[in-house]
């Protein structure tokens, strides 16, 4: 299960992505990356609150690797410039779903604990929610630890390599 929590502050906010292995999965080896769909379990919970979608949104093969790229370069930057002055700032990452369905602003900080702390801003289509067509957002903004987000995309990446049976290598085996 790819999960992200912002146990900085405690639990209140979860969000869990799981790719999932149904009738809407559509994988050809052979097909273009943006022909190769696969859907998604998508759950966000604020408290008390469970936000998940009527309809089961989707990834083409060619928005997911895009969607795991970008968090994997916000990864890096951290790794390559740990430590900023005041002069300076960390760059906005910007992901979401194929279809708009959801979307993410991802930018590294440092807060007074020295922890790599992630600035996470999530926007849900919630009109889509109710599987109705795209209307309004709803939208949190936490932290989470960048480890966190780090170990989020690699089970999201160990979960498209099983379901592609290997063909999909993005772990770097």
């Amino acid at each position: 299960m790819a999960l992200i929590k912002n146990r900085h502050l405690g639990n209140q906010i979860e969000l869990k992505i799981d790719l999932l292995k149904n009738e809407s999965l559509y994988y050809e080896p052979e097909a273009e990356d943006y022909l190769n769909w696969f859907p998604i379990d998508f759950s966000v919970q604020v408290e008390e609150e469970i936000y998940m979608f009527k309809y089961p949104p989707t990834f083409s093969l060619e928005g997911l690797k895009l969607f795991l790229k970008t968090i994997d370069s916000l990864v890096e930057e951290k790794k390559r410039r740990p430590n900023l002055s005041l002069e300076e700032k960390y760059t906005e990452f910007e992901c979401g779903a194929t279809e708009g369905e959801f979307s993410m602003k991802l930018m590294n900080t440092v807060d007074q604990f020295e922890k790599d702390i992630v600035t996470t801003e999530l926007w849900i289509n919630a009109a889509y929610m109710d599987g109705n067509h795209p209307g309004y957002y709803r939208g949190f903004k936490f932290w989470v630890f960048l480890e966190d987000i780090a170990q989020f995309t690699q089970e999201l990446k160990q979960q498209l390599y099983e379901l592609t049976n290997g063909n999909v290598d993005i772990l770097g085996r």
